[in-house]
Order: C-alpha cells, then structure tokens, then sequence
C-alpha cells in the first residue's frame, strides 16, 4: 500500500503515537510487560470494489485474559467522512473471546478525524477498563442453561426478585439474534416478533432456583 491518502497518513501517526503510548503505560505497571503492536496492510474485493486499509493492533497479554484494541484505518477515508476509522475491543474470558463489537449493529469504538493522540489514548484507557470489569464480571457469571446466556449471582437475585413481583424479565443478545422473554405465569401467546411461544423451560428454572419458568422467544434481527 503506497498511502496515497494524505489524511489516512495523518490518522495512522495519531493511532500509532496512541498505541505507543499504552503499551508505555501498561509496560510500565509490571504486571503486562510485553505488550506488543502489529501493523497489516490488507485488501479485498467486495461487490467488485477494491478496498484496501490498514489494521493496527494493540494487545495486552495475560493468561487467559488477553485484550486486543485493532484499529481499522481505510484508504477511501475523505474530510467529510463521519468517522476516519473504527476500533474493535476483544478479550478473554472464560476460555473464551468477546468482543464490545455489536454484530450488525455497530464498533466497539470510533476515530474522528479531530481526535488527537491523548484523546485516542483516554479512549483506549477506557476500553481497557472496560475489558477488565467484564473479564471479572464473567469469571463469576452462572450459565442460565438457555442459549450463551450468563449472569452473575447479584444479577441472578434481581432477575428472581422481578419475577417474583409479577415482572417479566427480559434476555437480550448484544447485537443481532436471538432474545427471550421471562415470566412465572404462562403469558398469552403474541404473534409480534415471537416465533417460540411461551413454553416452561426446566434448565433456566434450576439455575434461577425457582420451581418453574416460561420463556418467550423473541427475534431480534
């Protein structure tokens, strides 16, 4: 890639004095000391169109807690563009890798083409303190026994409580999918963006202690 676009150079040098800069910080704590960046020129065709960009990656290692901050900077970028790039937050938990990224819906976070070096670097801040609040969330999370649906033992209480106070209570996915609805009573069947019915639902009953629990399926597409 031979960064023909002026203003795609300019926001590279933000986004690599940001990334330097964290992992300067996060280096300096001791408890991350070989945060690494990476850089990659990519490009595709989709519709036809070729699109180029670069991706920029900042991770912080940890066994089993891992959090990487890529920032996607592409080569169609223009003055009046919204947004000069998108960054997208993932981390470990569990075995697993999440992501702030809401599929079909929108980024973990986005670059303005007034943003400067410290601005980007308190947002990456953010992200880091938001990635570490939710690897400690998920480490207590309880599996509902319905869908990847989790929740902590507070949260569990405050779900039982509602429900008990004759609430329904609802499971929602983060982006695009499949959501549920809760009740204690068997409601009426709705037509409106149900296609599951209310049905009792034994696994999601155990784990929040109760007797019996109806659930909804609800699309969220």
């Amino acid at each position: 890639m031979n960064y023909s676009n002026g203003l795609q150079r300019a926001i590279l040098v933000v986004v690599r004095e940001a990334m330097h800069a964290v992992a300067t910080q996060e280096n300096a704590t001791g408890t991350h000391p070989d945060c690494s960046i990476t850089e990659k020129h990519s490009d595709a065709v989709y519709g036809g169109y070729h699109a180029q960009w670069v991706d920029m990656t900042l991770t912080i290692p940890s066994e089993g807690r891992a959090i990487t901050m890529r920032v996607e900077v592409p080569d169609t970028i223009k003055a009046e563009d919204y947004f000069a790039g998108t960054g997208h937050t993932d981390f470990q938990a569990k075995g697993s890798t999440y992501s702030f990224d809401r599929h079909g819906i929108d980024d973990s976070f986005y670059l303005k083409h007034e943003d400067s070096v410290s601005t980007l670097v308190e947002e990456m801040h953010d992200q880091i303190k938001r990635a570490r609040e939710s690897q400690d969330r998920l480490a207590r999370a309880i599996p509902l026994g319905i869908g990847h649906y989790e929740r902590t033992p507070e949260e569990i209480a405050a779900m039982v409580a509602d429900l008990k106070a004759g609430k329904r209570v609802s499971l929602l996915p983060g982006g695009f999918g499949t959501g549920y609805v809760l009740s204690l009573n068997a409601p009426p069947r709705r037509r409106s963006r149900s296609y599951g019915g209310p049905t009792a639902h034994a696994a999601l009953a155990k784990a929040l202690g109760l007797p019996k629990v109806y659930v909804e399926s609800i699309d969220c597409d």
